[in-house]
């Protein structure tokens, strides 16, 4: 910003002007910006970190923390990550898609002060499948009473049981496989 000082001498009663033309400069006019962002639960518990994110799937809460200086105000915010941007201080990013998220700050005085904070992996995640290995144990249609042997020395019981294993494995999650094993109604992680 340029500033004119002006000097007015009087000599005689008739007025002399001089002036002199400076730049002013305000030292460290932009914002200061201290952002931060935060995955969502179910991205935490996939990865078992804050800064690895499933693209696609995570959603990320942000935040500007950001200051205007030397009585200035803050105008405008941006932020990008891939595909995905908001301009609200602080909001969500749902589904992001890029390894890196983008702020940029604005003031009143067009300042502007930018930061990047970078994920430590972006995962091209695939849902979990289940498969299962089904064993089932039936005895319903019985033709003695119950507990005698029939011809080929089989003993009747009238109840039917079902043990059954699932394996839940993905191309990423985090304890890798998860398998469970029961009976009937009764299931248990193994």
């Amino acid at each position: 910003m340029n500033v004119r000082f002006y000097l007015c001498t009087t000599i005689g009663g008739k007025d002399y002007y001089h002036y002199v033309t400076k730049k002013l400069t305000i030292k460290d006019p932009k914002p200061t910006l201290s952002p931060k962002v935060t995955a969502d639960a179910k991205t935490i518990a996939i990865t078992g970190d804050n800064l690895i994110w499933l693209k696609g799937i995570t959603n990320l809460e942000y935040e500007f923390n950001a200051v205007a200086q030397k009585k200035s105000t803050i105008t405008s915010y941006e932020v990008k990550c891939g595909t995905k941007s908001g301009t609200a201080a602080k909001s969500t990013l749902t589904a992001v898609d890029g390894e890196e998220v983008k702020f940029v700050v604005k003031d009143s005085r067009k300042n502007d002060n930018n930061s990047v904070i970078k994920c430590k992996s972006l995962i091209d995640y695939f849902k979990p499948k289940i498969t299962s290995n089904l064993e089932v144990n039936l005895s319903m249609n019985k033709t003695a009473e119950e507990g005698e042997e029939n011809s080929s020395g089989n003993i009747f019981k009238d109840e039917s049981t079902a043990t059954f294993i699932f394996t839940l494995t993905g191309k990423y999650y985090h304890n890798n496989s998860v398998k469970l094993k029961g009976e009937t109604n009764k299931i248990q992680k193994i």
